[in-house]
């Protein structure tokens, strides 16, 4: 029970920290997590990939490394805009790029 309940802490910081966290970053960035998740996720989905292909030769590895990572984004991308308007319609005051950086994180 008391691991459950640290666990609920736990996502109830995450999800304040995207919320009310710093709105700006360097550069103009306003959310410097993005990036890097976004690279982290394509570096995993790569990764996984690879090793997936890799039981039928190292053609099939290259295209699954590139092929995954690729359907990652482009599905994320497609739920972006429907999650943020989900948010909106939930009275959550989430900007599109806090909405993409708990997507990310999800990945």
């Amino acid at each position: 029970m008391a691991t459950g309940l640290r666990f609920l802490a736990t996502l109830r910081g995450l999800f304040s920290e995207v919320a009310l966290g710093p709105t700006t970053g360097a550069g103009g960035d306003h959310d410097p997590q993005w990036r890097g998740l976004v690279a982290v996720m394509v570096t995993g989905a790569a990764a996984y990939g690879a090793v997936l292909g890799g039981w039928h030769g190292s053609l099939l590895a290259l295209y699954s490394a590139i092929k995954l990572p690729l359907v990652l984004l482009i599905t994320a991308s497609l739920t972006l805009p429907l999650a943020w308007i989900g948010a909106s319609l939930l009275g959550l005051p989430l900007p599109a790029h806090r909405v993409a950086t708990l997507t990310f994180r999800s990945l």
